[in-house]
């Protein structure tokens, strides 16, 4: 009996001992500290999943805002900018020119012409009569080189002058040396040429002559010439032919320019002239003047007759178009490009159930309502006239089309209506009061002003349709009262005395699309600046709880590591004691 009770212990220290390192050899601390730690990680996930359709959804309200800045962009030139009328970015307000010849000579050829922006339109006939010129004076001595020391010394004062009534004259001393060359005195007057206003030259004649030529910097000015002290070294080159600063050879007598403009005779001093014609700048190349001289013989006495024959120029101010109808082109394409964006955020899946992976901003407001103001205006009249009729109109997908032979019709035939069409117009019935800056309120309204003055002609009271309450008077200006519709506004009144004025108001196209894309695309206050800012505030307040959860499950993987290394250190311990209890039951038996 003892002996079997012996053979069954032993053998039952044997199994257990081999479960349980069975059982120790499979705990691993490090893999059960990561799997608690994964489980506090479960929520971060959850919240890094937001942050991360935020993102996205941020990045299609800044394509957004950029495509409708995009649309602004052109808008500007149009809708007549910075709210006040004849702003330097209207288009309407380009001009070009047109010139054209009474003759078969181009009329390009006589003179050229460019135009400011805003210049009032009209036609005028000019005849270029003459073209101002330098004076340019030749040697009538020459010498053998151009290198050679002449032995001239002395000095001489050399200057210009006004050719018409010698006002203006400038000059300075010029020395000489015996050692200089023609080349050497060229420069010598060179150097003083800010002085002077002259320039001088040396031209070769011939294989071996050389002569000194003088030339005005400045054309209408004729050179003064007068000997210094000693030798007369003008003389001596030629340049003069006696003592006195007589010329020796006129080559081109110095002129100003002549010219009639509207039978009105211009004369300047320069041939480009930029105050004839306010806003055109005139450059005169060749008189459109020309004398033809004929000679006769009869009964032995010979006569010469001139015969003049003058060619008209037209030059035409009119409304540069092609500036307007870029600017119509590039809004389209601008507005076309969004209606692209539109659509693929309002696209379906396959399914057509839900929206598709693309459409990041599927029913959103403000998608929906920045569409629906625009469709709305650009579908809007102003006076009766419509995009439609510009040959401007919506395709099946809302995109829009240009028919490029109406719109130019349109622009050259009623330009005044486009213009009213797309940009802000303030029509007032005198023009002692002007407009100085709008507001984005009103679309249309007609304004009846009462104007009054004091004793001394000083603007003094306002009324508008009856009411003095909703305009202010500072100085010589009408301010919208604040709190008012008219706030924002401000007209100039230049007048003297009581009058009553009427001011139409009308709001074009360009003009409320621009207005209406600034609410949701403006970069510091729109709708969609407003929108990105509150996602990124959710992303960086998501972002801190993130870090919070992260050090948290971080902590707590450390203490699940700790905890699971000393399970397994007894463990350990637990099964080397089994191990050696096993051993000494074997001994025993």
């Amino acid at each position: 009996m003892a002996t079997v009770s012996s053979t069954n212990t032993s053998s039952a220290a044997s199994s257990t001992s081999a479960g349980y390192a069975t059982y120790t050899s499979g705990f691993n601390a490090t893999e059960l500290a990561q799997i608690g730690y994964e489980g506090r990680l479960a929520k971060a996930d959850s919240l890094s999943t937001k942050v991360t359709a935020n993102q996205t959804k941020i990045s299609a309200y800044q394509n957004l805002q950029s495509l409708l800045q995009s649309v602004q962009s052109p808008l500007k030139a149009l809708r007549n900018s910075v709210k006040a009328t004849g702003s330097a970015s209207d288009a309407f307000l380009s001009r070009s020119i047109a010139l054209a010849s009474s003759d078969s000579t181009a009329a390009n050829s006589y003179l050229g012409a460019t135009v400011a922006y805003g210049t009032t339109l009209g036609s005028h006939d000019i005849v270029v009569n003459q073209v101002a010129k330098v004076e340019r004076l030749g040697s009538i001595s020459e010498v053998a080189s151009a290198s050679s020391a002449l032995s001239l010394s002395g000095t001489f004062t050399l200057g210009t002058a006004s050719a018409e009534d010698g006002s203006g004259a400038t000059s300075a001393v010029i020395s000489i040396s015996s050692s200089m060359t023609l080349a050497d005195i060229a420069g010598a007057i060179n150097v003083s040429q800010s002085a002077t206003g002259v320039i001088a030259s040396v031209v070769q004649t011939s294989d071996s002559k050389y002569m000194l030529v003088l030339t005005g910097a400045t054309t209408d000015r004729t050179l003064s010439l007068t000997p210094g002290g000693g030798p007369d070294v003008l003389q001596s080159l030629g340049i003069t032919s006696d003592g006195s600063g007589t010329k020796a050879d006129v080559l081109q007598s110095a002129q100003p320019a002549k010219l009639t403009i509207d039978g009105v005779t211009v004369t300047r001093s320069t041939n480009t002239i930029t105050d004839a014609i306010k806003g055109v700048t005139l450059s005169l190349y060749k008189p459109s003047v020309a004398t033809a001289y004929s000679t006769t013989t009869s009964g032995g006495s010979t006569t010469t007759s001139a015969s003049v024959t003058s060619t008209t120029l037209s030059l035409d101010v009119t409304n540069d178009t092609s500036t307007v109808e870029n600017d119509i082109n590039a809004f389209v394409s601008a507005y076309n490009s969004l209606r692209d964006f539109v659509l693929t955020n309002q696209s379906l899946s396959t399914s057509g159930t839900t929206a598709s992976d693309s459409a990041v901003l599927f029913g959103d407001s403000i998608l929906r309502s920045v569409t629906s103001s625009v469709q709305s205006i650009l579908s809007s009249e102003v006076n009766g006239l419509s995009l439609g009729k510009l040959g401007i109109s919506f395709d099946v997908n809302n995109y829009l089309q240009i028919k490029t032979a109406t719109l130019e019709n349109a622009l050259d035939n009623s330009f005044d209506s486009v213009q009213a069409l797309f940009s802000y117009q303030a029509t007032s019935s005198s023009g002692n009061l002007q407009l100085l800056s709008h507001n984005d309120t009103l679309t249309s309204a007609t304004l009846n002003f009462d104007l009054t003055v004091d004793g001394s002609g000083k603007l003094s009271g306002v009324s508008c349709n009856g009411d003095s309450s909703l305009f202010t008077v500072d100085g010589g200006s009408i301010k919208g009262a604040v709190g008012s519709i008219y706030e924002g506004m401000a007209f100039v009144f230049v007048g003297n005395t009581n009058q009553s004025i009427t001011v139409n108001l009308s709001s074009g196209i360009a003009e409320r699309l621009y207005s209406t894309i600034s609410e949701f695309a403006d970069s510091t206050s729109g709708q969609i600046a407003n929108a990105v800012s509150s996602l990124t505030s959710q992303d960086n307040d998501l972002s801190s709880r993130i870090t919070a959860i992260q050090s948290d499950a971080e902590a707590y993987r450390q203490f699940l590591l700790t905890k699971y290394s000393n399970i397994a250190a007894k463990l350990a311990t637990a099964q080397t004691t089994l191990a050696l209890l096993a051993a000494l039951s074997k001994t025993s038996n």
